[in-house]
């Protein structure tokens, strides 16, 4: 079992098939596999859950959820090799223009 705030060692722990409990929001928690605690007063009680093997997804939809997350990213993300540091600032400026005119059209 992990129990982190919300760093990368939960993500490590849920490809490795662990049981992870997270304190705070993370970005694997769209998986739904992690069991977030919102309460630290609610630790316990949740430790003890994850410990009596209750998890909520497990076999074939736990490997589904992660593997969908997997692709996901792998879709949505610029790759470090294609771009220069200076095309990634340039390619922040060009994203920030367009939310600020969608946002500026909105009103």
């Amino acid at each position: 079992m992990i129990i982190t705030d919300n760093g990368t060692v939960g993500w490590e722990g849920l490809l490795l098939d662990k049981t992870v409990i997270t304190l705070d929001r993370t970005f694997y928690e769209t998986t739904e596999l992690p069991i977030n605690v919102s309460r630290a007063s609610e630790l316990d009680k949740h430790i003890i859950v994850a410990l009596d093997g209750n998890n909520s997804f497990s076999g074939k939809e736990y490997d589904k959820r992660l593997g969908l997350f997997i692709d996901s990213e792998r879709e949505t993300i610029l790759s470090q090799k294609d771009f220069s540091p200076v095309d990634n600032l340039l390619m922040i400026e060009k994203l920030l223009t367009l939310k600020t005119k969608t946002q500026n059209s909105k009103n």
